[in-house]
């Protein structure tokens, strides 16, 4: 078993990027997903044309699946996204294509325990983010296996929650 040691989010992903602007009132229907900043359907408030243009008239920005979107002001809208997706300018969207899911899912939790003690008086930003430090295992077998944990931990969590309702489906 190996060191833990002092890291930083930014070493992980050192470029975090945000998504466009984009009005209600601009959005044409269609098949990409859409993060927006809410809690629901992981982050997903619609599904856009793949010819959508932003407020000022750009392409919307493509992100890449198993990327980590977080909304800039509202901590509980940090998910993972599984397929390339859109986001609006209120998100930030964290990528590396070196991590699989279950190491995103580490730091999803690392991000969800830190926005919990964040002071939303200012924005959670790309800056902000990548100065966040966290302990983690100097090796990165380690870090995989602590996500595979995790990724285990949702799924029990998620069956647990979903439990009543299967429950009160029966009766």
């Amino acid at each position: 078993m190996s060191a833990w040691e002092q890291r930083k989010l930014g070493e992980y992903f050192p470029k975090i990027l945000s998504g466009n602007r984009l009005p209600k009132t601009m959005i044409i229907e269609g098949n990409v997903p859409y993060v927006i900043a809410t809690t629901a359907n992981n982050g997903v408030g619609a599904y856009l044309s793949e010819s959508q243009k932003d407020y000022s008239n750009n392409t919307m920005k493509k992100f890449d699946e198993n990327s980590i979107t977080v909304s800039i002001d509202n901590p509980e809208a940090i998910f993972i996204q599984t397929k390339p997706f859109v986001a609006s300018n209120v998100m930030r969207v964290l990528h590396n294509s070196e991590l699989n899911f279950d190491e995103l899912q580490f730091f999803k939790h690392i991000l969800k325990t830190k926005a919990k003690r964040f002071d939303w008086s200012s924005k959670f930003s790309g800056p902000v983010i990548k100065e966040i430090s966290f302990f983690a295992p100097s090796n990165d077998k380690e870090l995989q296996k602590i996500g595979e944990i995790v990724t285990n931990f949702d799924h029990l969590i998620a069956l647990h929650q979903r439990k009543p309702k299967c429950i009160s489906k029966l009766t």
